[in-house]
C-alpha cells in the first residue's frame, strides 16, 4: 500500500517538491492551447465541407494568434499540421494544402519580426543562396516548372524560419517552450498508442504500427527525431526530469511498434555514440579506435540474415528482405541511371517524384513501393552534384557551429545515417525536416551546460559581541 502511495505522490507531485513531475503541466498545456484543437475543429469541418475555405480560416487563425502575441500557438500549430499532413486519412487529405498556408504567414511574420527588430537578420541564410540559386536553374528544366519551383520556395521559407524565428523562441520562452514541445510530443505519440484500443484501423497499416503518421517508417523517422531532441532538452533544462523521459519512452515504443529497422538502427547509433562522448576525450578515443573498428569488422564478417533467425526475430525484422533493403537497393540503381543524364544541374525539386510516378507500373512488380529513400541521391537527382555540393557545404559549416559537443557529432551521425535510407532531407513540408532544424538550433545556439558545482559553506556568524 506505501508503494503505490509512493507512486501516487510522485505522479501527482506536492507543493514542496517544484521539480517532480505533476499533472498541472499537462491540465496547463491543455488550457493554454485549447484554442488549437478549437481551431483545427474548425478546420477539419471546413476543409471537408469546402476546402479552400478552410485556407482563409488557418489564415485568420493564425494572424489572431499572431497579434495576440501567442507566438507558441503558430508554432505547435505548424507541427500540428505538418505531421497530420502525413496521414492516408481521405479526412485529412485537406492538411496537405494547409501546410503550404501555414508556412507561407510564418515566412512573412518572421520576415516582419526582423522589422520590428525582434532579432536580427542571420547571416547563415546567405550561405545557402548558391543551392536555391541552382534549385531555381534545374526548376526551369523540370517536367513541372511551378510545382518543382513552388516546393523549392517552400524549402527556403522553412529554412529562413528556423534560422530566424525559432531561435527568437527558444530565447525568449526557453523552458517554457521546451516543455510545451514535450508535452506536445507526448500527446502526439500517445494518441497514437490509445488508437491501438479505440480505433486500429486508424493506426495500423496493414499489420504494422503507423501511429498519427502516414506509414510505419515515418513513425520511425519522427521518433528518430524525438529521441535526441528530448535528450537534448534534458540536458539542456535538467529541471524537466519526467517530459524528457517520458517523449524519449514513447518514441522508443513507437520504434518498437513500428518495426523500422533503419530507426532502431539509427537510434542504437545516436545512444552509442552519445555515451562515449559524454565521456570526454579519453572515451572519445576509445570509441573511434577500437569500440568502431571491433563492430564494422564484425557486420562485414557475420552473416546477417543467419543471426536473426537464431535470435528468432525474422518475422519483426522482416528478414527476407534485408539483402534487397526493401527494394531500396533497386530504386538506387534505377534512380543513378538517371541521374548521369542530368548531373550538374539536375531538374529541379520534386522530379525524383515525378520520375518515381512515372515507373510506378514498373514497381508494382517488385517489393518497392516508390521513391528514392534516399536523401543524397535525391538530392543529386532533383539539383544535380553542384546543388548537392552546395547544400552540403552550407548544413557543414551551420552545423559546425554547435556549441553542445557531447550531443552534436552523436546527432548528427546518426541523423545522416537515416537519412541514406529516407529522403526526409529533400523535402521542407513533412513531419521530419522541420524537427531536425530544431535539433541544430538547440545545438548551434544553446552552449554546453556548465558542469554542476557543490555551494560553498556559508561563513561562520560572527561571535556575539561580550
Amino acid at each position: 500500500m506505501r508503494g503505490g502511495m509512493r507512486i501516487f505522490v510522485w505522479a501527482a507531485g506536492t507543493p514542496n517538491r517544484p521539480h517532480t513531475p505533476t499533472f498541472r503541466p499537462v491540465l496547463d498545456f491543455l488550457r493554454r492551447y485549447f484554442g488549437i484543437l478549437l481551431g483545427f475543429g474548425l478546420l477539419y469541418v471546413a476543409g471537408n465541407l469546402f476546402e479552400p475555405l478552410s485556407y482563409l480560416l488557418l489564415l485568420g487563425i493564425m494572424a489572431f494568434w499572431a497579434l495576440q502575441g501567442k507566438e507558441r500557438h503558430l508554432l505547435l500549430m505548424l507541427l500540428l499540421i505538418l505531421i497530420l499532413g502525413d496521414s492516408r486519412e481521405w479526412t485529412l487529405f485537406f492538411v496537405k494544402n494547409l501546410r503550404i498556408v501555414a508556412i507561407l504567414f510564418l515566412g512573412g511574420w518572421t520576415v516582419l519580426g526582423m522589422a520590428r527588430r525582434q532579432y536580427r537578420f542571420n547571416p547563415m541564410i546567405l550561405g545557402a543562396l548558391p543551392f536555391f540559386a541552382v534549385a531555381t536553374l534545374g526548376g526551369l528544366l523540370s517536367p513541372e516548372p511551378a510545382s518543382s519551383l513552388s516546393k523549392m520556395v517552400s524549402y527556403f521559407l522553412l529554412l529562413f524560419v528556423a534560422l530566424h524565428y525559432l531561435p527568437y523562441l527558444f530565447r525568449r520562452y526557453r523552458q517554457a517552450l521546451a516543455q510545451d514541445l514535450l508535452i506536445f510530443w507526448c500527446c502526439v505519440l500517445g494518441a497514437g498508442f490509445l488508437g491501438i484500443v479505440l480505433a486500429p484501423k486508424l493506426v495500423f497499416l496493414l499489420s504494422r504500427f503507423r501511429g498519427l503518421l502516414g506509414n510505419p517508417n515515418g513513425l520511425g523517422i519522427l521518433a528518430t527525431m524525438l529521441v535526441p531532441l528530448a535528450m537534448l532538452i534534458r540536458h539542456r533544462y535538467p529541471s524537466l526530469r519526467f517530459w524528457p523521459l517520458a517523449t524519449a519512452g514513447l518514441a522508443g515504443l513507437s520504434i518498437l511498434f513500428c518495426g523500422s529497422r533503419t530507426a532502431l538502427g539509427t537510434v542504437g547509433i545516436f545512444l552509442l555514440l552519445h555515451y562515449f562522448y559524454r565521456g570526454g576525450r579519453g572515451r572519445t578515443a576509445l570509441l573511434w579506435s577500437i569500440v568502431l573498428p571491433v563492430l564494422l569488422i564484425f557486420f562485414l564478417t557475420v552473416d546477417l540474415q543467419q543471426l536473426v533467425l537464431r535470435v528468432g526475430l525474422e518475422q519483426y525484422l522482416r528478414v527476407e528482405s534485408l539483402t534487397t533493403g526493401t527494394g531500396r537497393f533497386l530504386a538506387w540503381e534505377i534512380g543513378m541511371r538517371h541521374i548521369a543524364e542530368n548531373l550538374w544541374i539536375g531538374r529541379g525539386f520534386a522530379y525524383e517524384e515525378i520520375l518515381f510516378k512515372s515507373l510506378a507500373d514498373f514497381f508494382i512488380s517488385t517489393e518497392h513501393q516508390g521513391g528514392m529513400h534516399n536523401s543524397y541521391l535525391t538530392f543529386i537527382m532533383n539539383n544535380g552534384l553542384i546543388g548537392f555540393a552546395c547544400i552540403l557545404v552550407f548544413f557543414a559549416v551551420y552545423l559546425s557551429r554547435s556549441q553542445v559537443r557531447s550531443f552534436a557529432a552523436p546527432a548528427i551521425i546518426s541523423l545522416a545515417i537515416s537519412a541514406l535510407f529516407e529522403s526526409w532531407l529533400t523535402s521542407s513540408l513533412n513531419a521530419f525536416t522541420v524537427h531536425f532544424l530544431m535539433i541544430t538550433t538547440l545545438l548551434t545556439h544553446f552552449r554546453e551546460a556548465a558542469p554542476k558545482r557543490r555551494k560553498p559553506d556559508p561563513p561562520p556568524a560572527a561571535p556575539d559581541a561580550a
